[in-house]
């Protein structure tokens, strides 16, 4: 489903009705994510992206505006900005540099928690072949991930509320997710901390803008941990890291097959 409302504080309104004010919701409480390294050639797929309150998001939108709007850009695609496509051929190094740590900034004013799901595309083939199992497309199984993490993330905080996803619009896997959280909502919504799921665009919230930057973090980030890479942790991800903590995991053969081991465990728990 694609929101169409203009400006998020409509959105609240349909997000969080009426009958719930002065109830159980204390906090609205909204998480944008969205993927990286959904092409062929990338061996690593990531998802990932930020959580905080409708009220710090609400601040967030004319801070990241302005801070584009300071080099004439309407919109932030992190690929093209890493690769100088235009339109961020014309900024010099020094522009560049400033750029990406004022975006970053308005991310460090506005997130309570990043969330993030990389995973090795050869794996999880592999594992899924060997197993006999599906886990359902590589972005649905690190979208569902960075659920989980949330969740868990939402636990510890001991924090009752729930929230609302929106993803990237566009990815293919979509719809696996969208099976997977209705079937979590219906089995028990406040447990797992589900308000509601929707998928848009970027330039309709540019939330998704903040979300890209971490997802193509995570991509490199993993390379490094996994030695495809043996750069130094990159500025830009440890300028986020001493801003915002960030829930991550790394989906590499071993991790994907204790997924399959506890999916199983469950089965048989649900159906003895």
């Amino acid at each position: 489903m694609e929101v169409t409302v203009e400006g998020i504080e409509k959105f609240a309104t349909i997000l969080f009705p009426s009958r719930f004010i002065g109830r159980r919701l204390l906090l609205m409480l909204a998480a944008y994510l969205d993927e990286s390294g959904t092409h062929s050639d990338s061996p690593i797929i990531s998802v990932a992206g930020f959580l905080s309150t409708q009220a710090r998001w609400i601040e967030y939108e004319p801070k990241w505006t302005n801070a584009l709007a300071k080099w004439g850009l309407a919109e932030f695609h992190m690929t093209d900005f890493e690769n100088w496509q235009p339109p961020y051929d014309k900024l010099s190094k020094t522009e560049h540099i400033e750029l990406i740590g004022s975006l970053i900034d308005v991310i460090r004013a506005t997130a309570w928690v990043g969330v993030a799901a990389a995973l090795v595309k050869r794996d999880f083939i592999e594992v899924c072949a060997s197993e006999n199992v599906s886990l359902g497309s590589e972005y649905s199984f690190c979208a569902n991930t960075c659920i989980r993490l949330l969740r868990q993330w939402m636990d510890t905080k001991q924090i009752p509320e729930r929230i609302v996803y929106v993803f990237a619009l566009g990815a293919e896997g979509a719809s696996d997710i969208h099976k997977a959280f209705e079937k979590a909502h219906a089995e028990n919504a406040d447990r797992l901390h589900l308000q509601s799921l929707h998928f848009s665009t970027p330039d309709q919230y540019t939330q998704l803008q903040a979300a890209d930057i971490l997802a193509h973090e995570s991509i490199k980030q993993a390379a490094r941990v996994l030695g495809y890479d043996d750069r130094a942790l990159r500025k830009s991800l440890e300028r986020i890291l001493k801003g915002v903590p960030v829930e991550s995991s790394l989906l590499h053969a071993d991790a994907i097959r204790r997924n399959v081991i506890a999916l199983r465990e469950e089965w048989a728990r649900l159906h003895p």
